[in-house]
């Protein structure tokens, strides 16, 4: 009962014998020698039963041999390792001479371990106590995985790094003329190389040895006293080597004064209050500079340290220094299950090189300082060895019209029972375009394009970029608010739509209409029209994407960018004359501009879908037949889900097909082993990158390794890719970084955004003077045969269902909505799909009556679905009563709870009625992820969303049999509802 206390157990008394090892007479006798030594270091102690220690001499030449010492970590450190050898060094040079020992009485660990005793019940423990758990009142991310148990771990390897002794002065010298010594530079060092590793890293858990020995009695003593300090090393690319040590040397000297507390104790309640298992320290650094030398009457002694393969942390580093005949080195002993040997070999290049700026430029800023040698950074540069030879002085248009005067009467438009050849959709686009022109239209004044899908849209799209505009496509879908800033941002000169897209826009002053559905320019010629002044470096559309701020933001492409992406895209797609591409991406997103231009360049023909969005499975393959389409282009997210259909045999891949193009969002590997297994090398397939500010891809690969995640492949010609860290600089093969991206394809910038545009839009360090590079805000990795693994988004921009999203435009779309005072909106893993869920505090002022109607789901919902697209409205809507913050005051996203049923809105409960309705109910709980579902209860509210609806009507058709129509589904979202529509 009670606390723990110390207990001494003295073993039974015995005759030490010297083991002795001969290895002498024999012709390999030192490499027997090293080889014994190093089996006999490696061993276990047994901790009961026998000696914490062991002595053994090992004679490997006639002229050589080492005396063996080891000691259990548990009785003794490395402090005491020295006064042992000192008296050992005593007691024989004594004894050979006939002399007895002459030792003063040595002080009893017990004495410690009492006075320790007192200490736990000081006001001083309680103070250094409250100072470390203070320090630890949230423990940062780990740099590296937990490593497994020790049961299952690997010994640990060692790599040796030898430092010239004239260069260990000089560097020693000037680290204690900026206030540290070169333990602070090894600190500093490997904590900058290992955080510019791991992207978002401010601060790295370095543990600094300290021998915690007090007192000249301590100092004598041979026992276990040394401690490892942890330190919290912040990495900021603006400070100077000679201000970071300053700050590390600070920081010590405060840990120095509670070193006492017990590093134990500290990881115990560190370990209760997080609720899992946490590691203080990344690595550690230890110095030992005491004298190795040990005269002996007829012969001299020398410490020549071991590494037994047995580490606490994933690197420990150890720099020594015990004789001033040898140069002094750095032993770092390393978990391979963790780390690397050739990681570590590049953080010692690194370490090498911030070591000559100690020298020669202390006071530059760290950030300055590159990542990697010359020869590393131009192996990453020829990765971009992508210059070729294209066009520079057409515009999109005229590669069209190319192949207008090639093939005038090839197929180029088919749209339901209507098709257009070259010459015809040519001509009818000659004569909007000599229209527009007529009504002032120049080249980059903009024409907003309001139409459904049609032979119109396409006819529109060709007329603006003929007539030297930019066209700016308005999906007549979205919510009248979105559309009002839209055209109040792009401010066009003219508007191309029809009845229903006039009724779906705000009427504003300044702006010509033209309704295509009654054209009153038949008569004009259909000629090519003659633009003045018209070059590629015009602007050929606006695309409005999500913005962060709360409102879209317009994305600027030039005919040049547009054109280097299509003469290097049908190649890379393989689109020929021959074949027949269906265009089923809205015309407000840059698929649809993907889907046109690359086929109209090519010769081939253009398939317009019949539907307003992507259909069922079963409709769409049936489309693929029925039109004999050969290649295609998809959102990641339906190719899954048209894969996973032909994989449980609901449909049979086209034997038209010949090429998908699939891109938006990471391919998953369970697809691409399915989609492999299903078609092999018959269909090609292309995985795809690229955001709309670098005109719609900038790579592209295939799926190669069934054992690995699809890479996106390799840059595209004329655009460059680097993976930079957090300082700007390139990032090692095989290490995340922020995916920036430069070339010809790179957009103008944002429209009236200058700022903005300055942000993102930078100076190229690694391109020719004047050239600029886009950060994307992606995390991706080079691998080491130049192609691209993509590891997600490094800020709040999600993308679901291949729509490019900014959380901060939800956030304050909710903000904007009464009775809401604070938002967040996160994007939550639900089964093989993510979806939105947002969480609102409400505004304290609003009566609790009237706020609880006002925040409701449904309310919500409602309220910002006039403000954003179906796409980005939340699927679950949770209230707080305060969002949680850290310690230091920030938002703690993963405090933010899962949402609940409560979340959903969904309706008062009533059971399904009837097997319909039943197996329904069964279907939407499977793909919803919900408990019960009740017959009045609202698809979409409930989450659902259009690829959900596909994966509904093909699970319908395999439970029940019923072909779905997916507009039945918008039309009928109730259970109920939907039930009767089926029957």
């Amino acid at each position: 009962e009670g606390a723990p206390v110390p207990v001494q157990r003295v073993l039974e008394p015995w005759v030490f014998e010297l083991a002795r090892h001969d290895y002498s007479d024999r012709s390999d006798g030192l490499d027997q020698a090293l080889q014994h030594l190093r089996r006999a270091y490696a061993r276990p102690f047994q901790t009961y039963g026998l000696p914490l220690w062991e002595m053994q001499w090992v004679q490997a030449t006639a002229t050589r041999g080492y005396c063996l010492c080891r000691f259990h970590h548990l009785a003794i450190d490395g402090s005491a390792v020295a006064i042992v050898l000192n008296e050992l060094t005593h007691i024989y040079n004594r004894l050979l001479h006939g002399q007895l020992p002459d030792l003063p009485a040595a002080p009893s660990y017990l004495a410690h371990l009492a006075d320790e005793d007192s200490y736990r019940a000081s006001q001083r423990f309680a103070g250094d106590r409250q100072f470390w758990l203070d320090r630890f009142s949230r423990v940062a991310q780990p740099l590296w995985p937990r490593p497994p148990s020790r049961v299952l771990r690997q010994p640990t390897q060692q790599l040796l790094w030898e430092i010239p002794r004239q260069r260990y002065v000089q560097l020693d010298t000037t680290a204690q003329a900026l206030g540290g010594s070169l333990a602070h530079l090894l600190i500093l060092g490997f904590a900058q190389y290992f955080a510019r590793l791991e992207p978002g890293c401010k601060q790295v858990a370095v543990g600094m040895a300290a021998h915690n020995r007090r007192n000249a009695d301590e100092r004598r003593t041979v026992g276990l006293f040394a401690t490892q300090l942890p330190l919290h090393v912040a990495v900021d690319p603006r400070r100077s080597l000679r201000q970071a040590v300053a700050d590390l040397s600070a920081q010590l000297r405060s840990a120095y004064r509670h070193q006492r507390f017990s590093m134990q104790e500290l990881a115990r309640q560190v370990q209760a209050h997080a609720g899992r298992p946490s590691r203080l320290i990344d690595f550690s650094v230890s110095a030992e500079n005491f004298p190795g030398d040990f005269d002996m009457t007829g012969g001299q002694l020398f410490m020549q340290p071991q590494h037994n393969g047995f580490e606490d942390v994933p690197l420990a580093l150890y720099l020594r220094d015990y004789r001033q005949a040898t140069d002094p080195f750095v032993e770092l002993n390393f978990d391979p299950q963790v780390l690397s040997r050739e990681q570590l070999q590049s953080a010692l290049g690194f370490m090498q090189r911030l070591l000559d700026w100690v020298l020669q430029c202390p006071d530059t800023a760290l950030g300055q300082l590159p990542l990697l040698p010359e020869t590393e950074q131009a192996q990453l540069l020829a990765f971009n060895a992508t210059e070729a030879a294209f066009d520079t002085e057409l515009c999109i248009h005229q590669l069209f019209e190319q192949q207008a005067r090639l093939r005038p009467e090839a197929i180029a438009l088919v749209f339901e029972h209507e098709q257009l050849s070259y010459a015809a959709l040519n001509a009818r686009a000659n004569q909007l375009a000599h229209h527009l022109l007529s009504l002032g239209v120049l080249p980059d004044t903009r024409v907003a394009i309001c139409l459904p899908r049609s032979t119109e849209m396409v006819v529109a799209l060709l007329a603006t970029l003929k007539a030297g505009a930019a066209y700016v496509p308005l999906d007549p879908a979205y919510p009248a608010h979105r559309l009002a800033f839209m055209l109040e941002d792009s401010s066009p000169l003219v508007l191309l739509t029809d009845a229903e897209g006039q009724r779906a826009l705000p009427a504003l002053s300044g702006m010509r209409v033209c309704r295509l559905d009654a054209p009153a320019w038949d008569d004009a010629p259909a000629s090519k029209p003659a633009v003045p002044g018209l070059n590629p470096l015009h602007l050929a559309y606006v695309i409005y994407t999500s913005g962060s701020t709360g409102t879209p933001k317009g994305v600027q492409v030039s005919h040049h960018n547009l054109v280097c992406y299509v003469q290097f895209g049908m190649p890379a797609y393989g689109i020929q004359a021959s074949d027949r591409v269906p265009q089923g991406g809205a015309l407000s997103f840059d698929m649809a501009a993907e889907e046109v231009f690359l086929t109209l360049s090519a010769g081939a023909t253009l398939v317009l879908l019949p539907w307003p969005t992507l259909p069922s499975i079963a409709d769409y393959t049936q489309f693929l037949n029925r039109q004999q389409i050969s290649r295609l282009v998809l959102p990641t997210a339906y190719w899954h889900e048209w894969t996973a259909a032909l994989a449980r045999g609901d449909q049979a891949a086209p034997a038209s097909v010949e090429g998908v193009v699939v891109g938006g969002e990471q391919a998953s590997l369970q697809h691409c082993r399915q989609w492999s297994n299903l078609v092999g090398q018959r269909i090609s397939w292309l995985n795809t990158y690229g955001p709309t500010e670098a005109t719609v891809i900038v790579a592209a690969g295939g799926f190669g390794q069934h054992d690995r995640q699809p890479d996106i492949g390799r840059p595209l010609p004329h655009s460059r890719i680097y993976i930079l860290d957090a300082h700007g600089q390139l990032a090692p093969v095989g290490v995340a970084g922020e995916l920036h991206i430069a070339g010809a394809q790179l957009a103008r910038g944002y429209l009236n955004r200058a700022e903005l545009t300055a942000e993102r839009f930078v100076p190229d360090p690694f391109g020719v003077p004047g050239s600029r590079m886009y950060r994307s805000g992606d995390l991706a990795r080079w691998s080491a045969d130049g192609s691209l693994d993509f590891l997600g988004r490094n800020d709040h921009q999600v993308k679901i269902r291949g729509f490019r999203i900014e959380l901060g435009e939800i956030e304050a779309a909710l903000q904007a909505c009464p009775g809401v005072r604070e938002s967040v909106v996160l994007a939550r893993q639900d089964g093989e799909h993510q979806r939105l869920v947002a969480y609102l505090v409400a505004d304290t002022s609003v009566p609790d009556s009237l706020s609880a109607e006002a925040l409701s789901p449904e309310a919500l919902r409602t309220q910002l679905s006039t403000r954003l697209p179906e796409y980005m409205l939340p699927a679950a809507y949770v209230r707080l009563p305060a969002l949680p913050l850290t310690p230091n005051g920030k938002l703690d996203r993963q405090a933010l709870p899962e949402p609940d049923a409560s979340a959903l809105g969904s309706s008062a409960y009533e059971p399904p009625q009837g097997p319909v309705e039943e197996t329904l109910a069964a279907l939407w709980c499977e793909l919803l992820g919900l408990a019960q579902v009740g017959r009045h209860d609202d698809f979409f509210a409930l989450g659902g969303h259009s690829l959900l609806a596909v994966q509904l009507a093909s699970r319908v058709r395999s439970s029940l049999g019923l072909e779905v129509a997916l507009a039945d589904l918008f039309a009928h979202p109730r259970l109920a509802d939907f039930a009767l529509a089926l029957a």
